[in-house]
């Protein structure tokens, strides 16, 4: 807790023109980005090189913190969602989105195909060895700070963003109900969701019951 004030401390005690150039950015933020970058330089050297580093210190500040998070043990307080809705998944001053445009917000990549710059680099990708972008349906550098973003937001291991709504509930439920299994729906679902669940599910021996919502809870069991 001492270290945490002294921080503080030494940040307010600076002119404030230099406290208005500083980045506003919490210790929880930072290092989530800084664990994105070593672990997934998408555009950065070949698997085994070092990532480029941060550009920017670790400034915690005051508003970052709420009441209920406070540092304890010498572990930074997590940030709040008003900070990690700016900061997390962003990629300042390191990979594709600051590397190619220098924006200080994530720019939308409207592009379908990502280039490799050689063939021993295209190996290392299709190998595992080199985590990159390929094309935009599998895809892009917007999207992921999009889902690290809502993963962190969320407290989530991971989060996957999809083209449509149809196209998330076809991917749940294949990831979720095995061969054999069973669906209980609402009847007034979505219409082509219930369409997929009987007609297709069933082609792999998924059985399903629609149940009206008007209907006695028991019906659900």
């Amino acid at each position: 807790m001492a270290s945490s004030v002294a921080l503080v401390l030494m940040k307010a005690s600076l002119p404030r023109r230099q406290r208005m150039d500083r980045p506003r950015r919490s210790p929880a933020a930072v290092q989530l980005v800084a664990g994105v970058d070593a672990a997934d330089d998408m555009f950065g050297s070949l698997a085994g090189c070092p990532p480029r580093p941060l550009e920017y210190p670790v400034v915690p500040d005051l508003d970052d913190y709420d009441v209920d998070d406070a540092p304890v043990a010498g572990r930074p307080a997590p940030a709040s969602d008003k900070t990690l809705a700016v900061h997390a998944g962003e990629k300042l001053g390191s990979g594709a989105a600051a590397a190619e445009t220098d924006s200080i917000a994530t720019p939308i990549v409207g592009g379908t195909t990502h280039w490799f710059r050689d063939s021993a680099d295209l190996i290392a990708f299709r190998e595992g060895r080199r985590r990159s972008f390929e094309y935009g349906r599998y895809g892009n550098p917007t999207v992921k700070v999009l889902e690290e973003k809502i993963s962190a937001l969320e407290r989530a291991e991971a989060t996957l963003v999809t083209s449509s709504g149809m196209n998330a509930i076809v991917a749940t439920l294949l990831a979720l109900v095995p061969p054999g299994g069973h669906v209980v729906a609402t009847a007034d679902c979505y219409n082509e969701a219930r369409a997929f669940i009987r007609d297709k599910l069933s082609n792999m021996g998924i059985t399903s019951t629609f149940v009206d919502l008007d209907d006695d809870m028991e019906c659900w069991k």
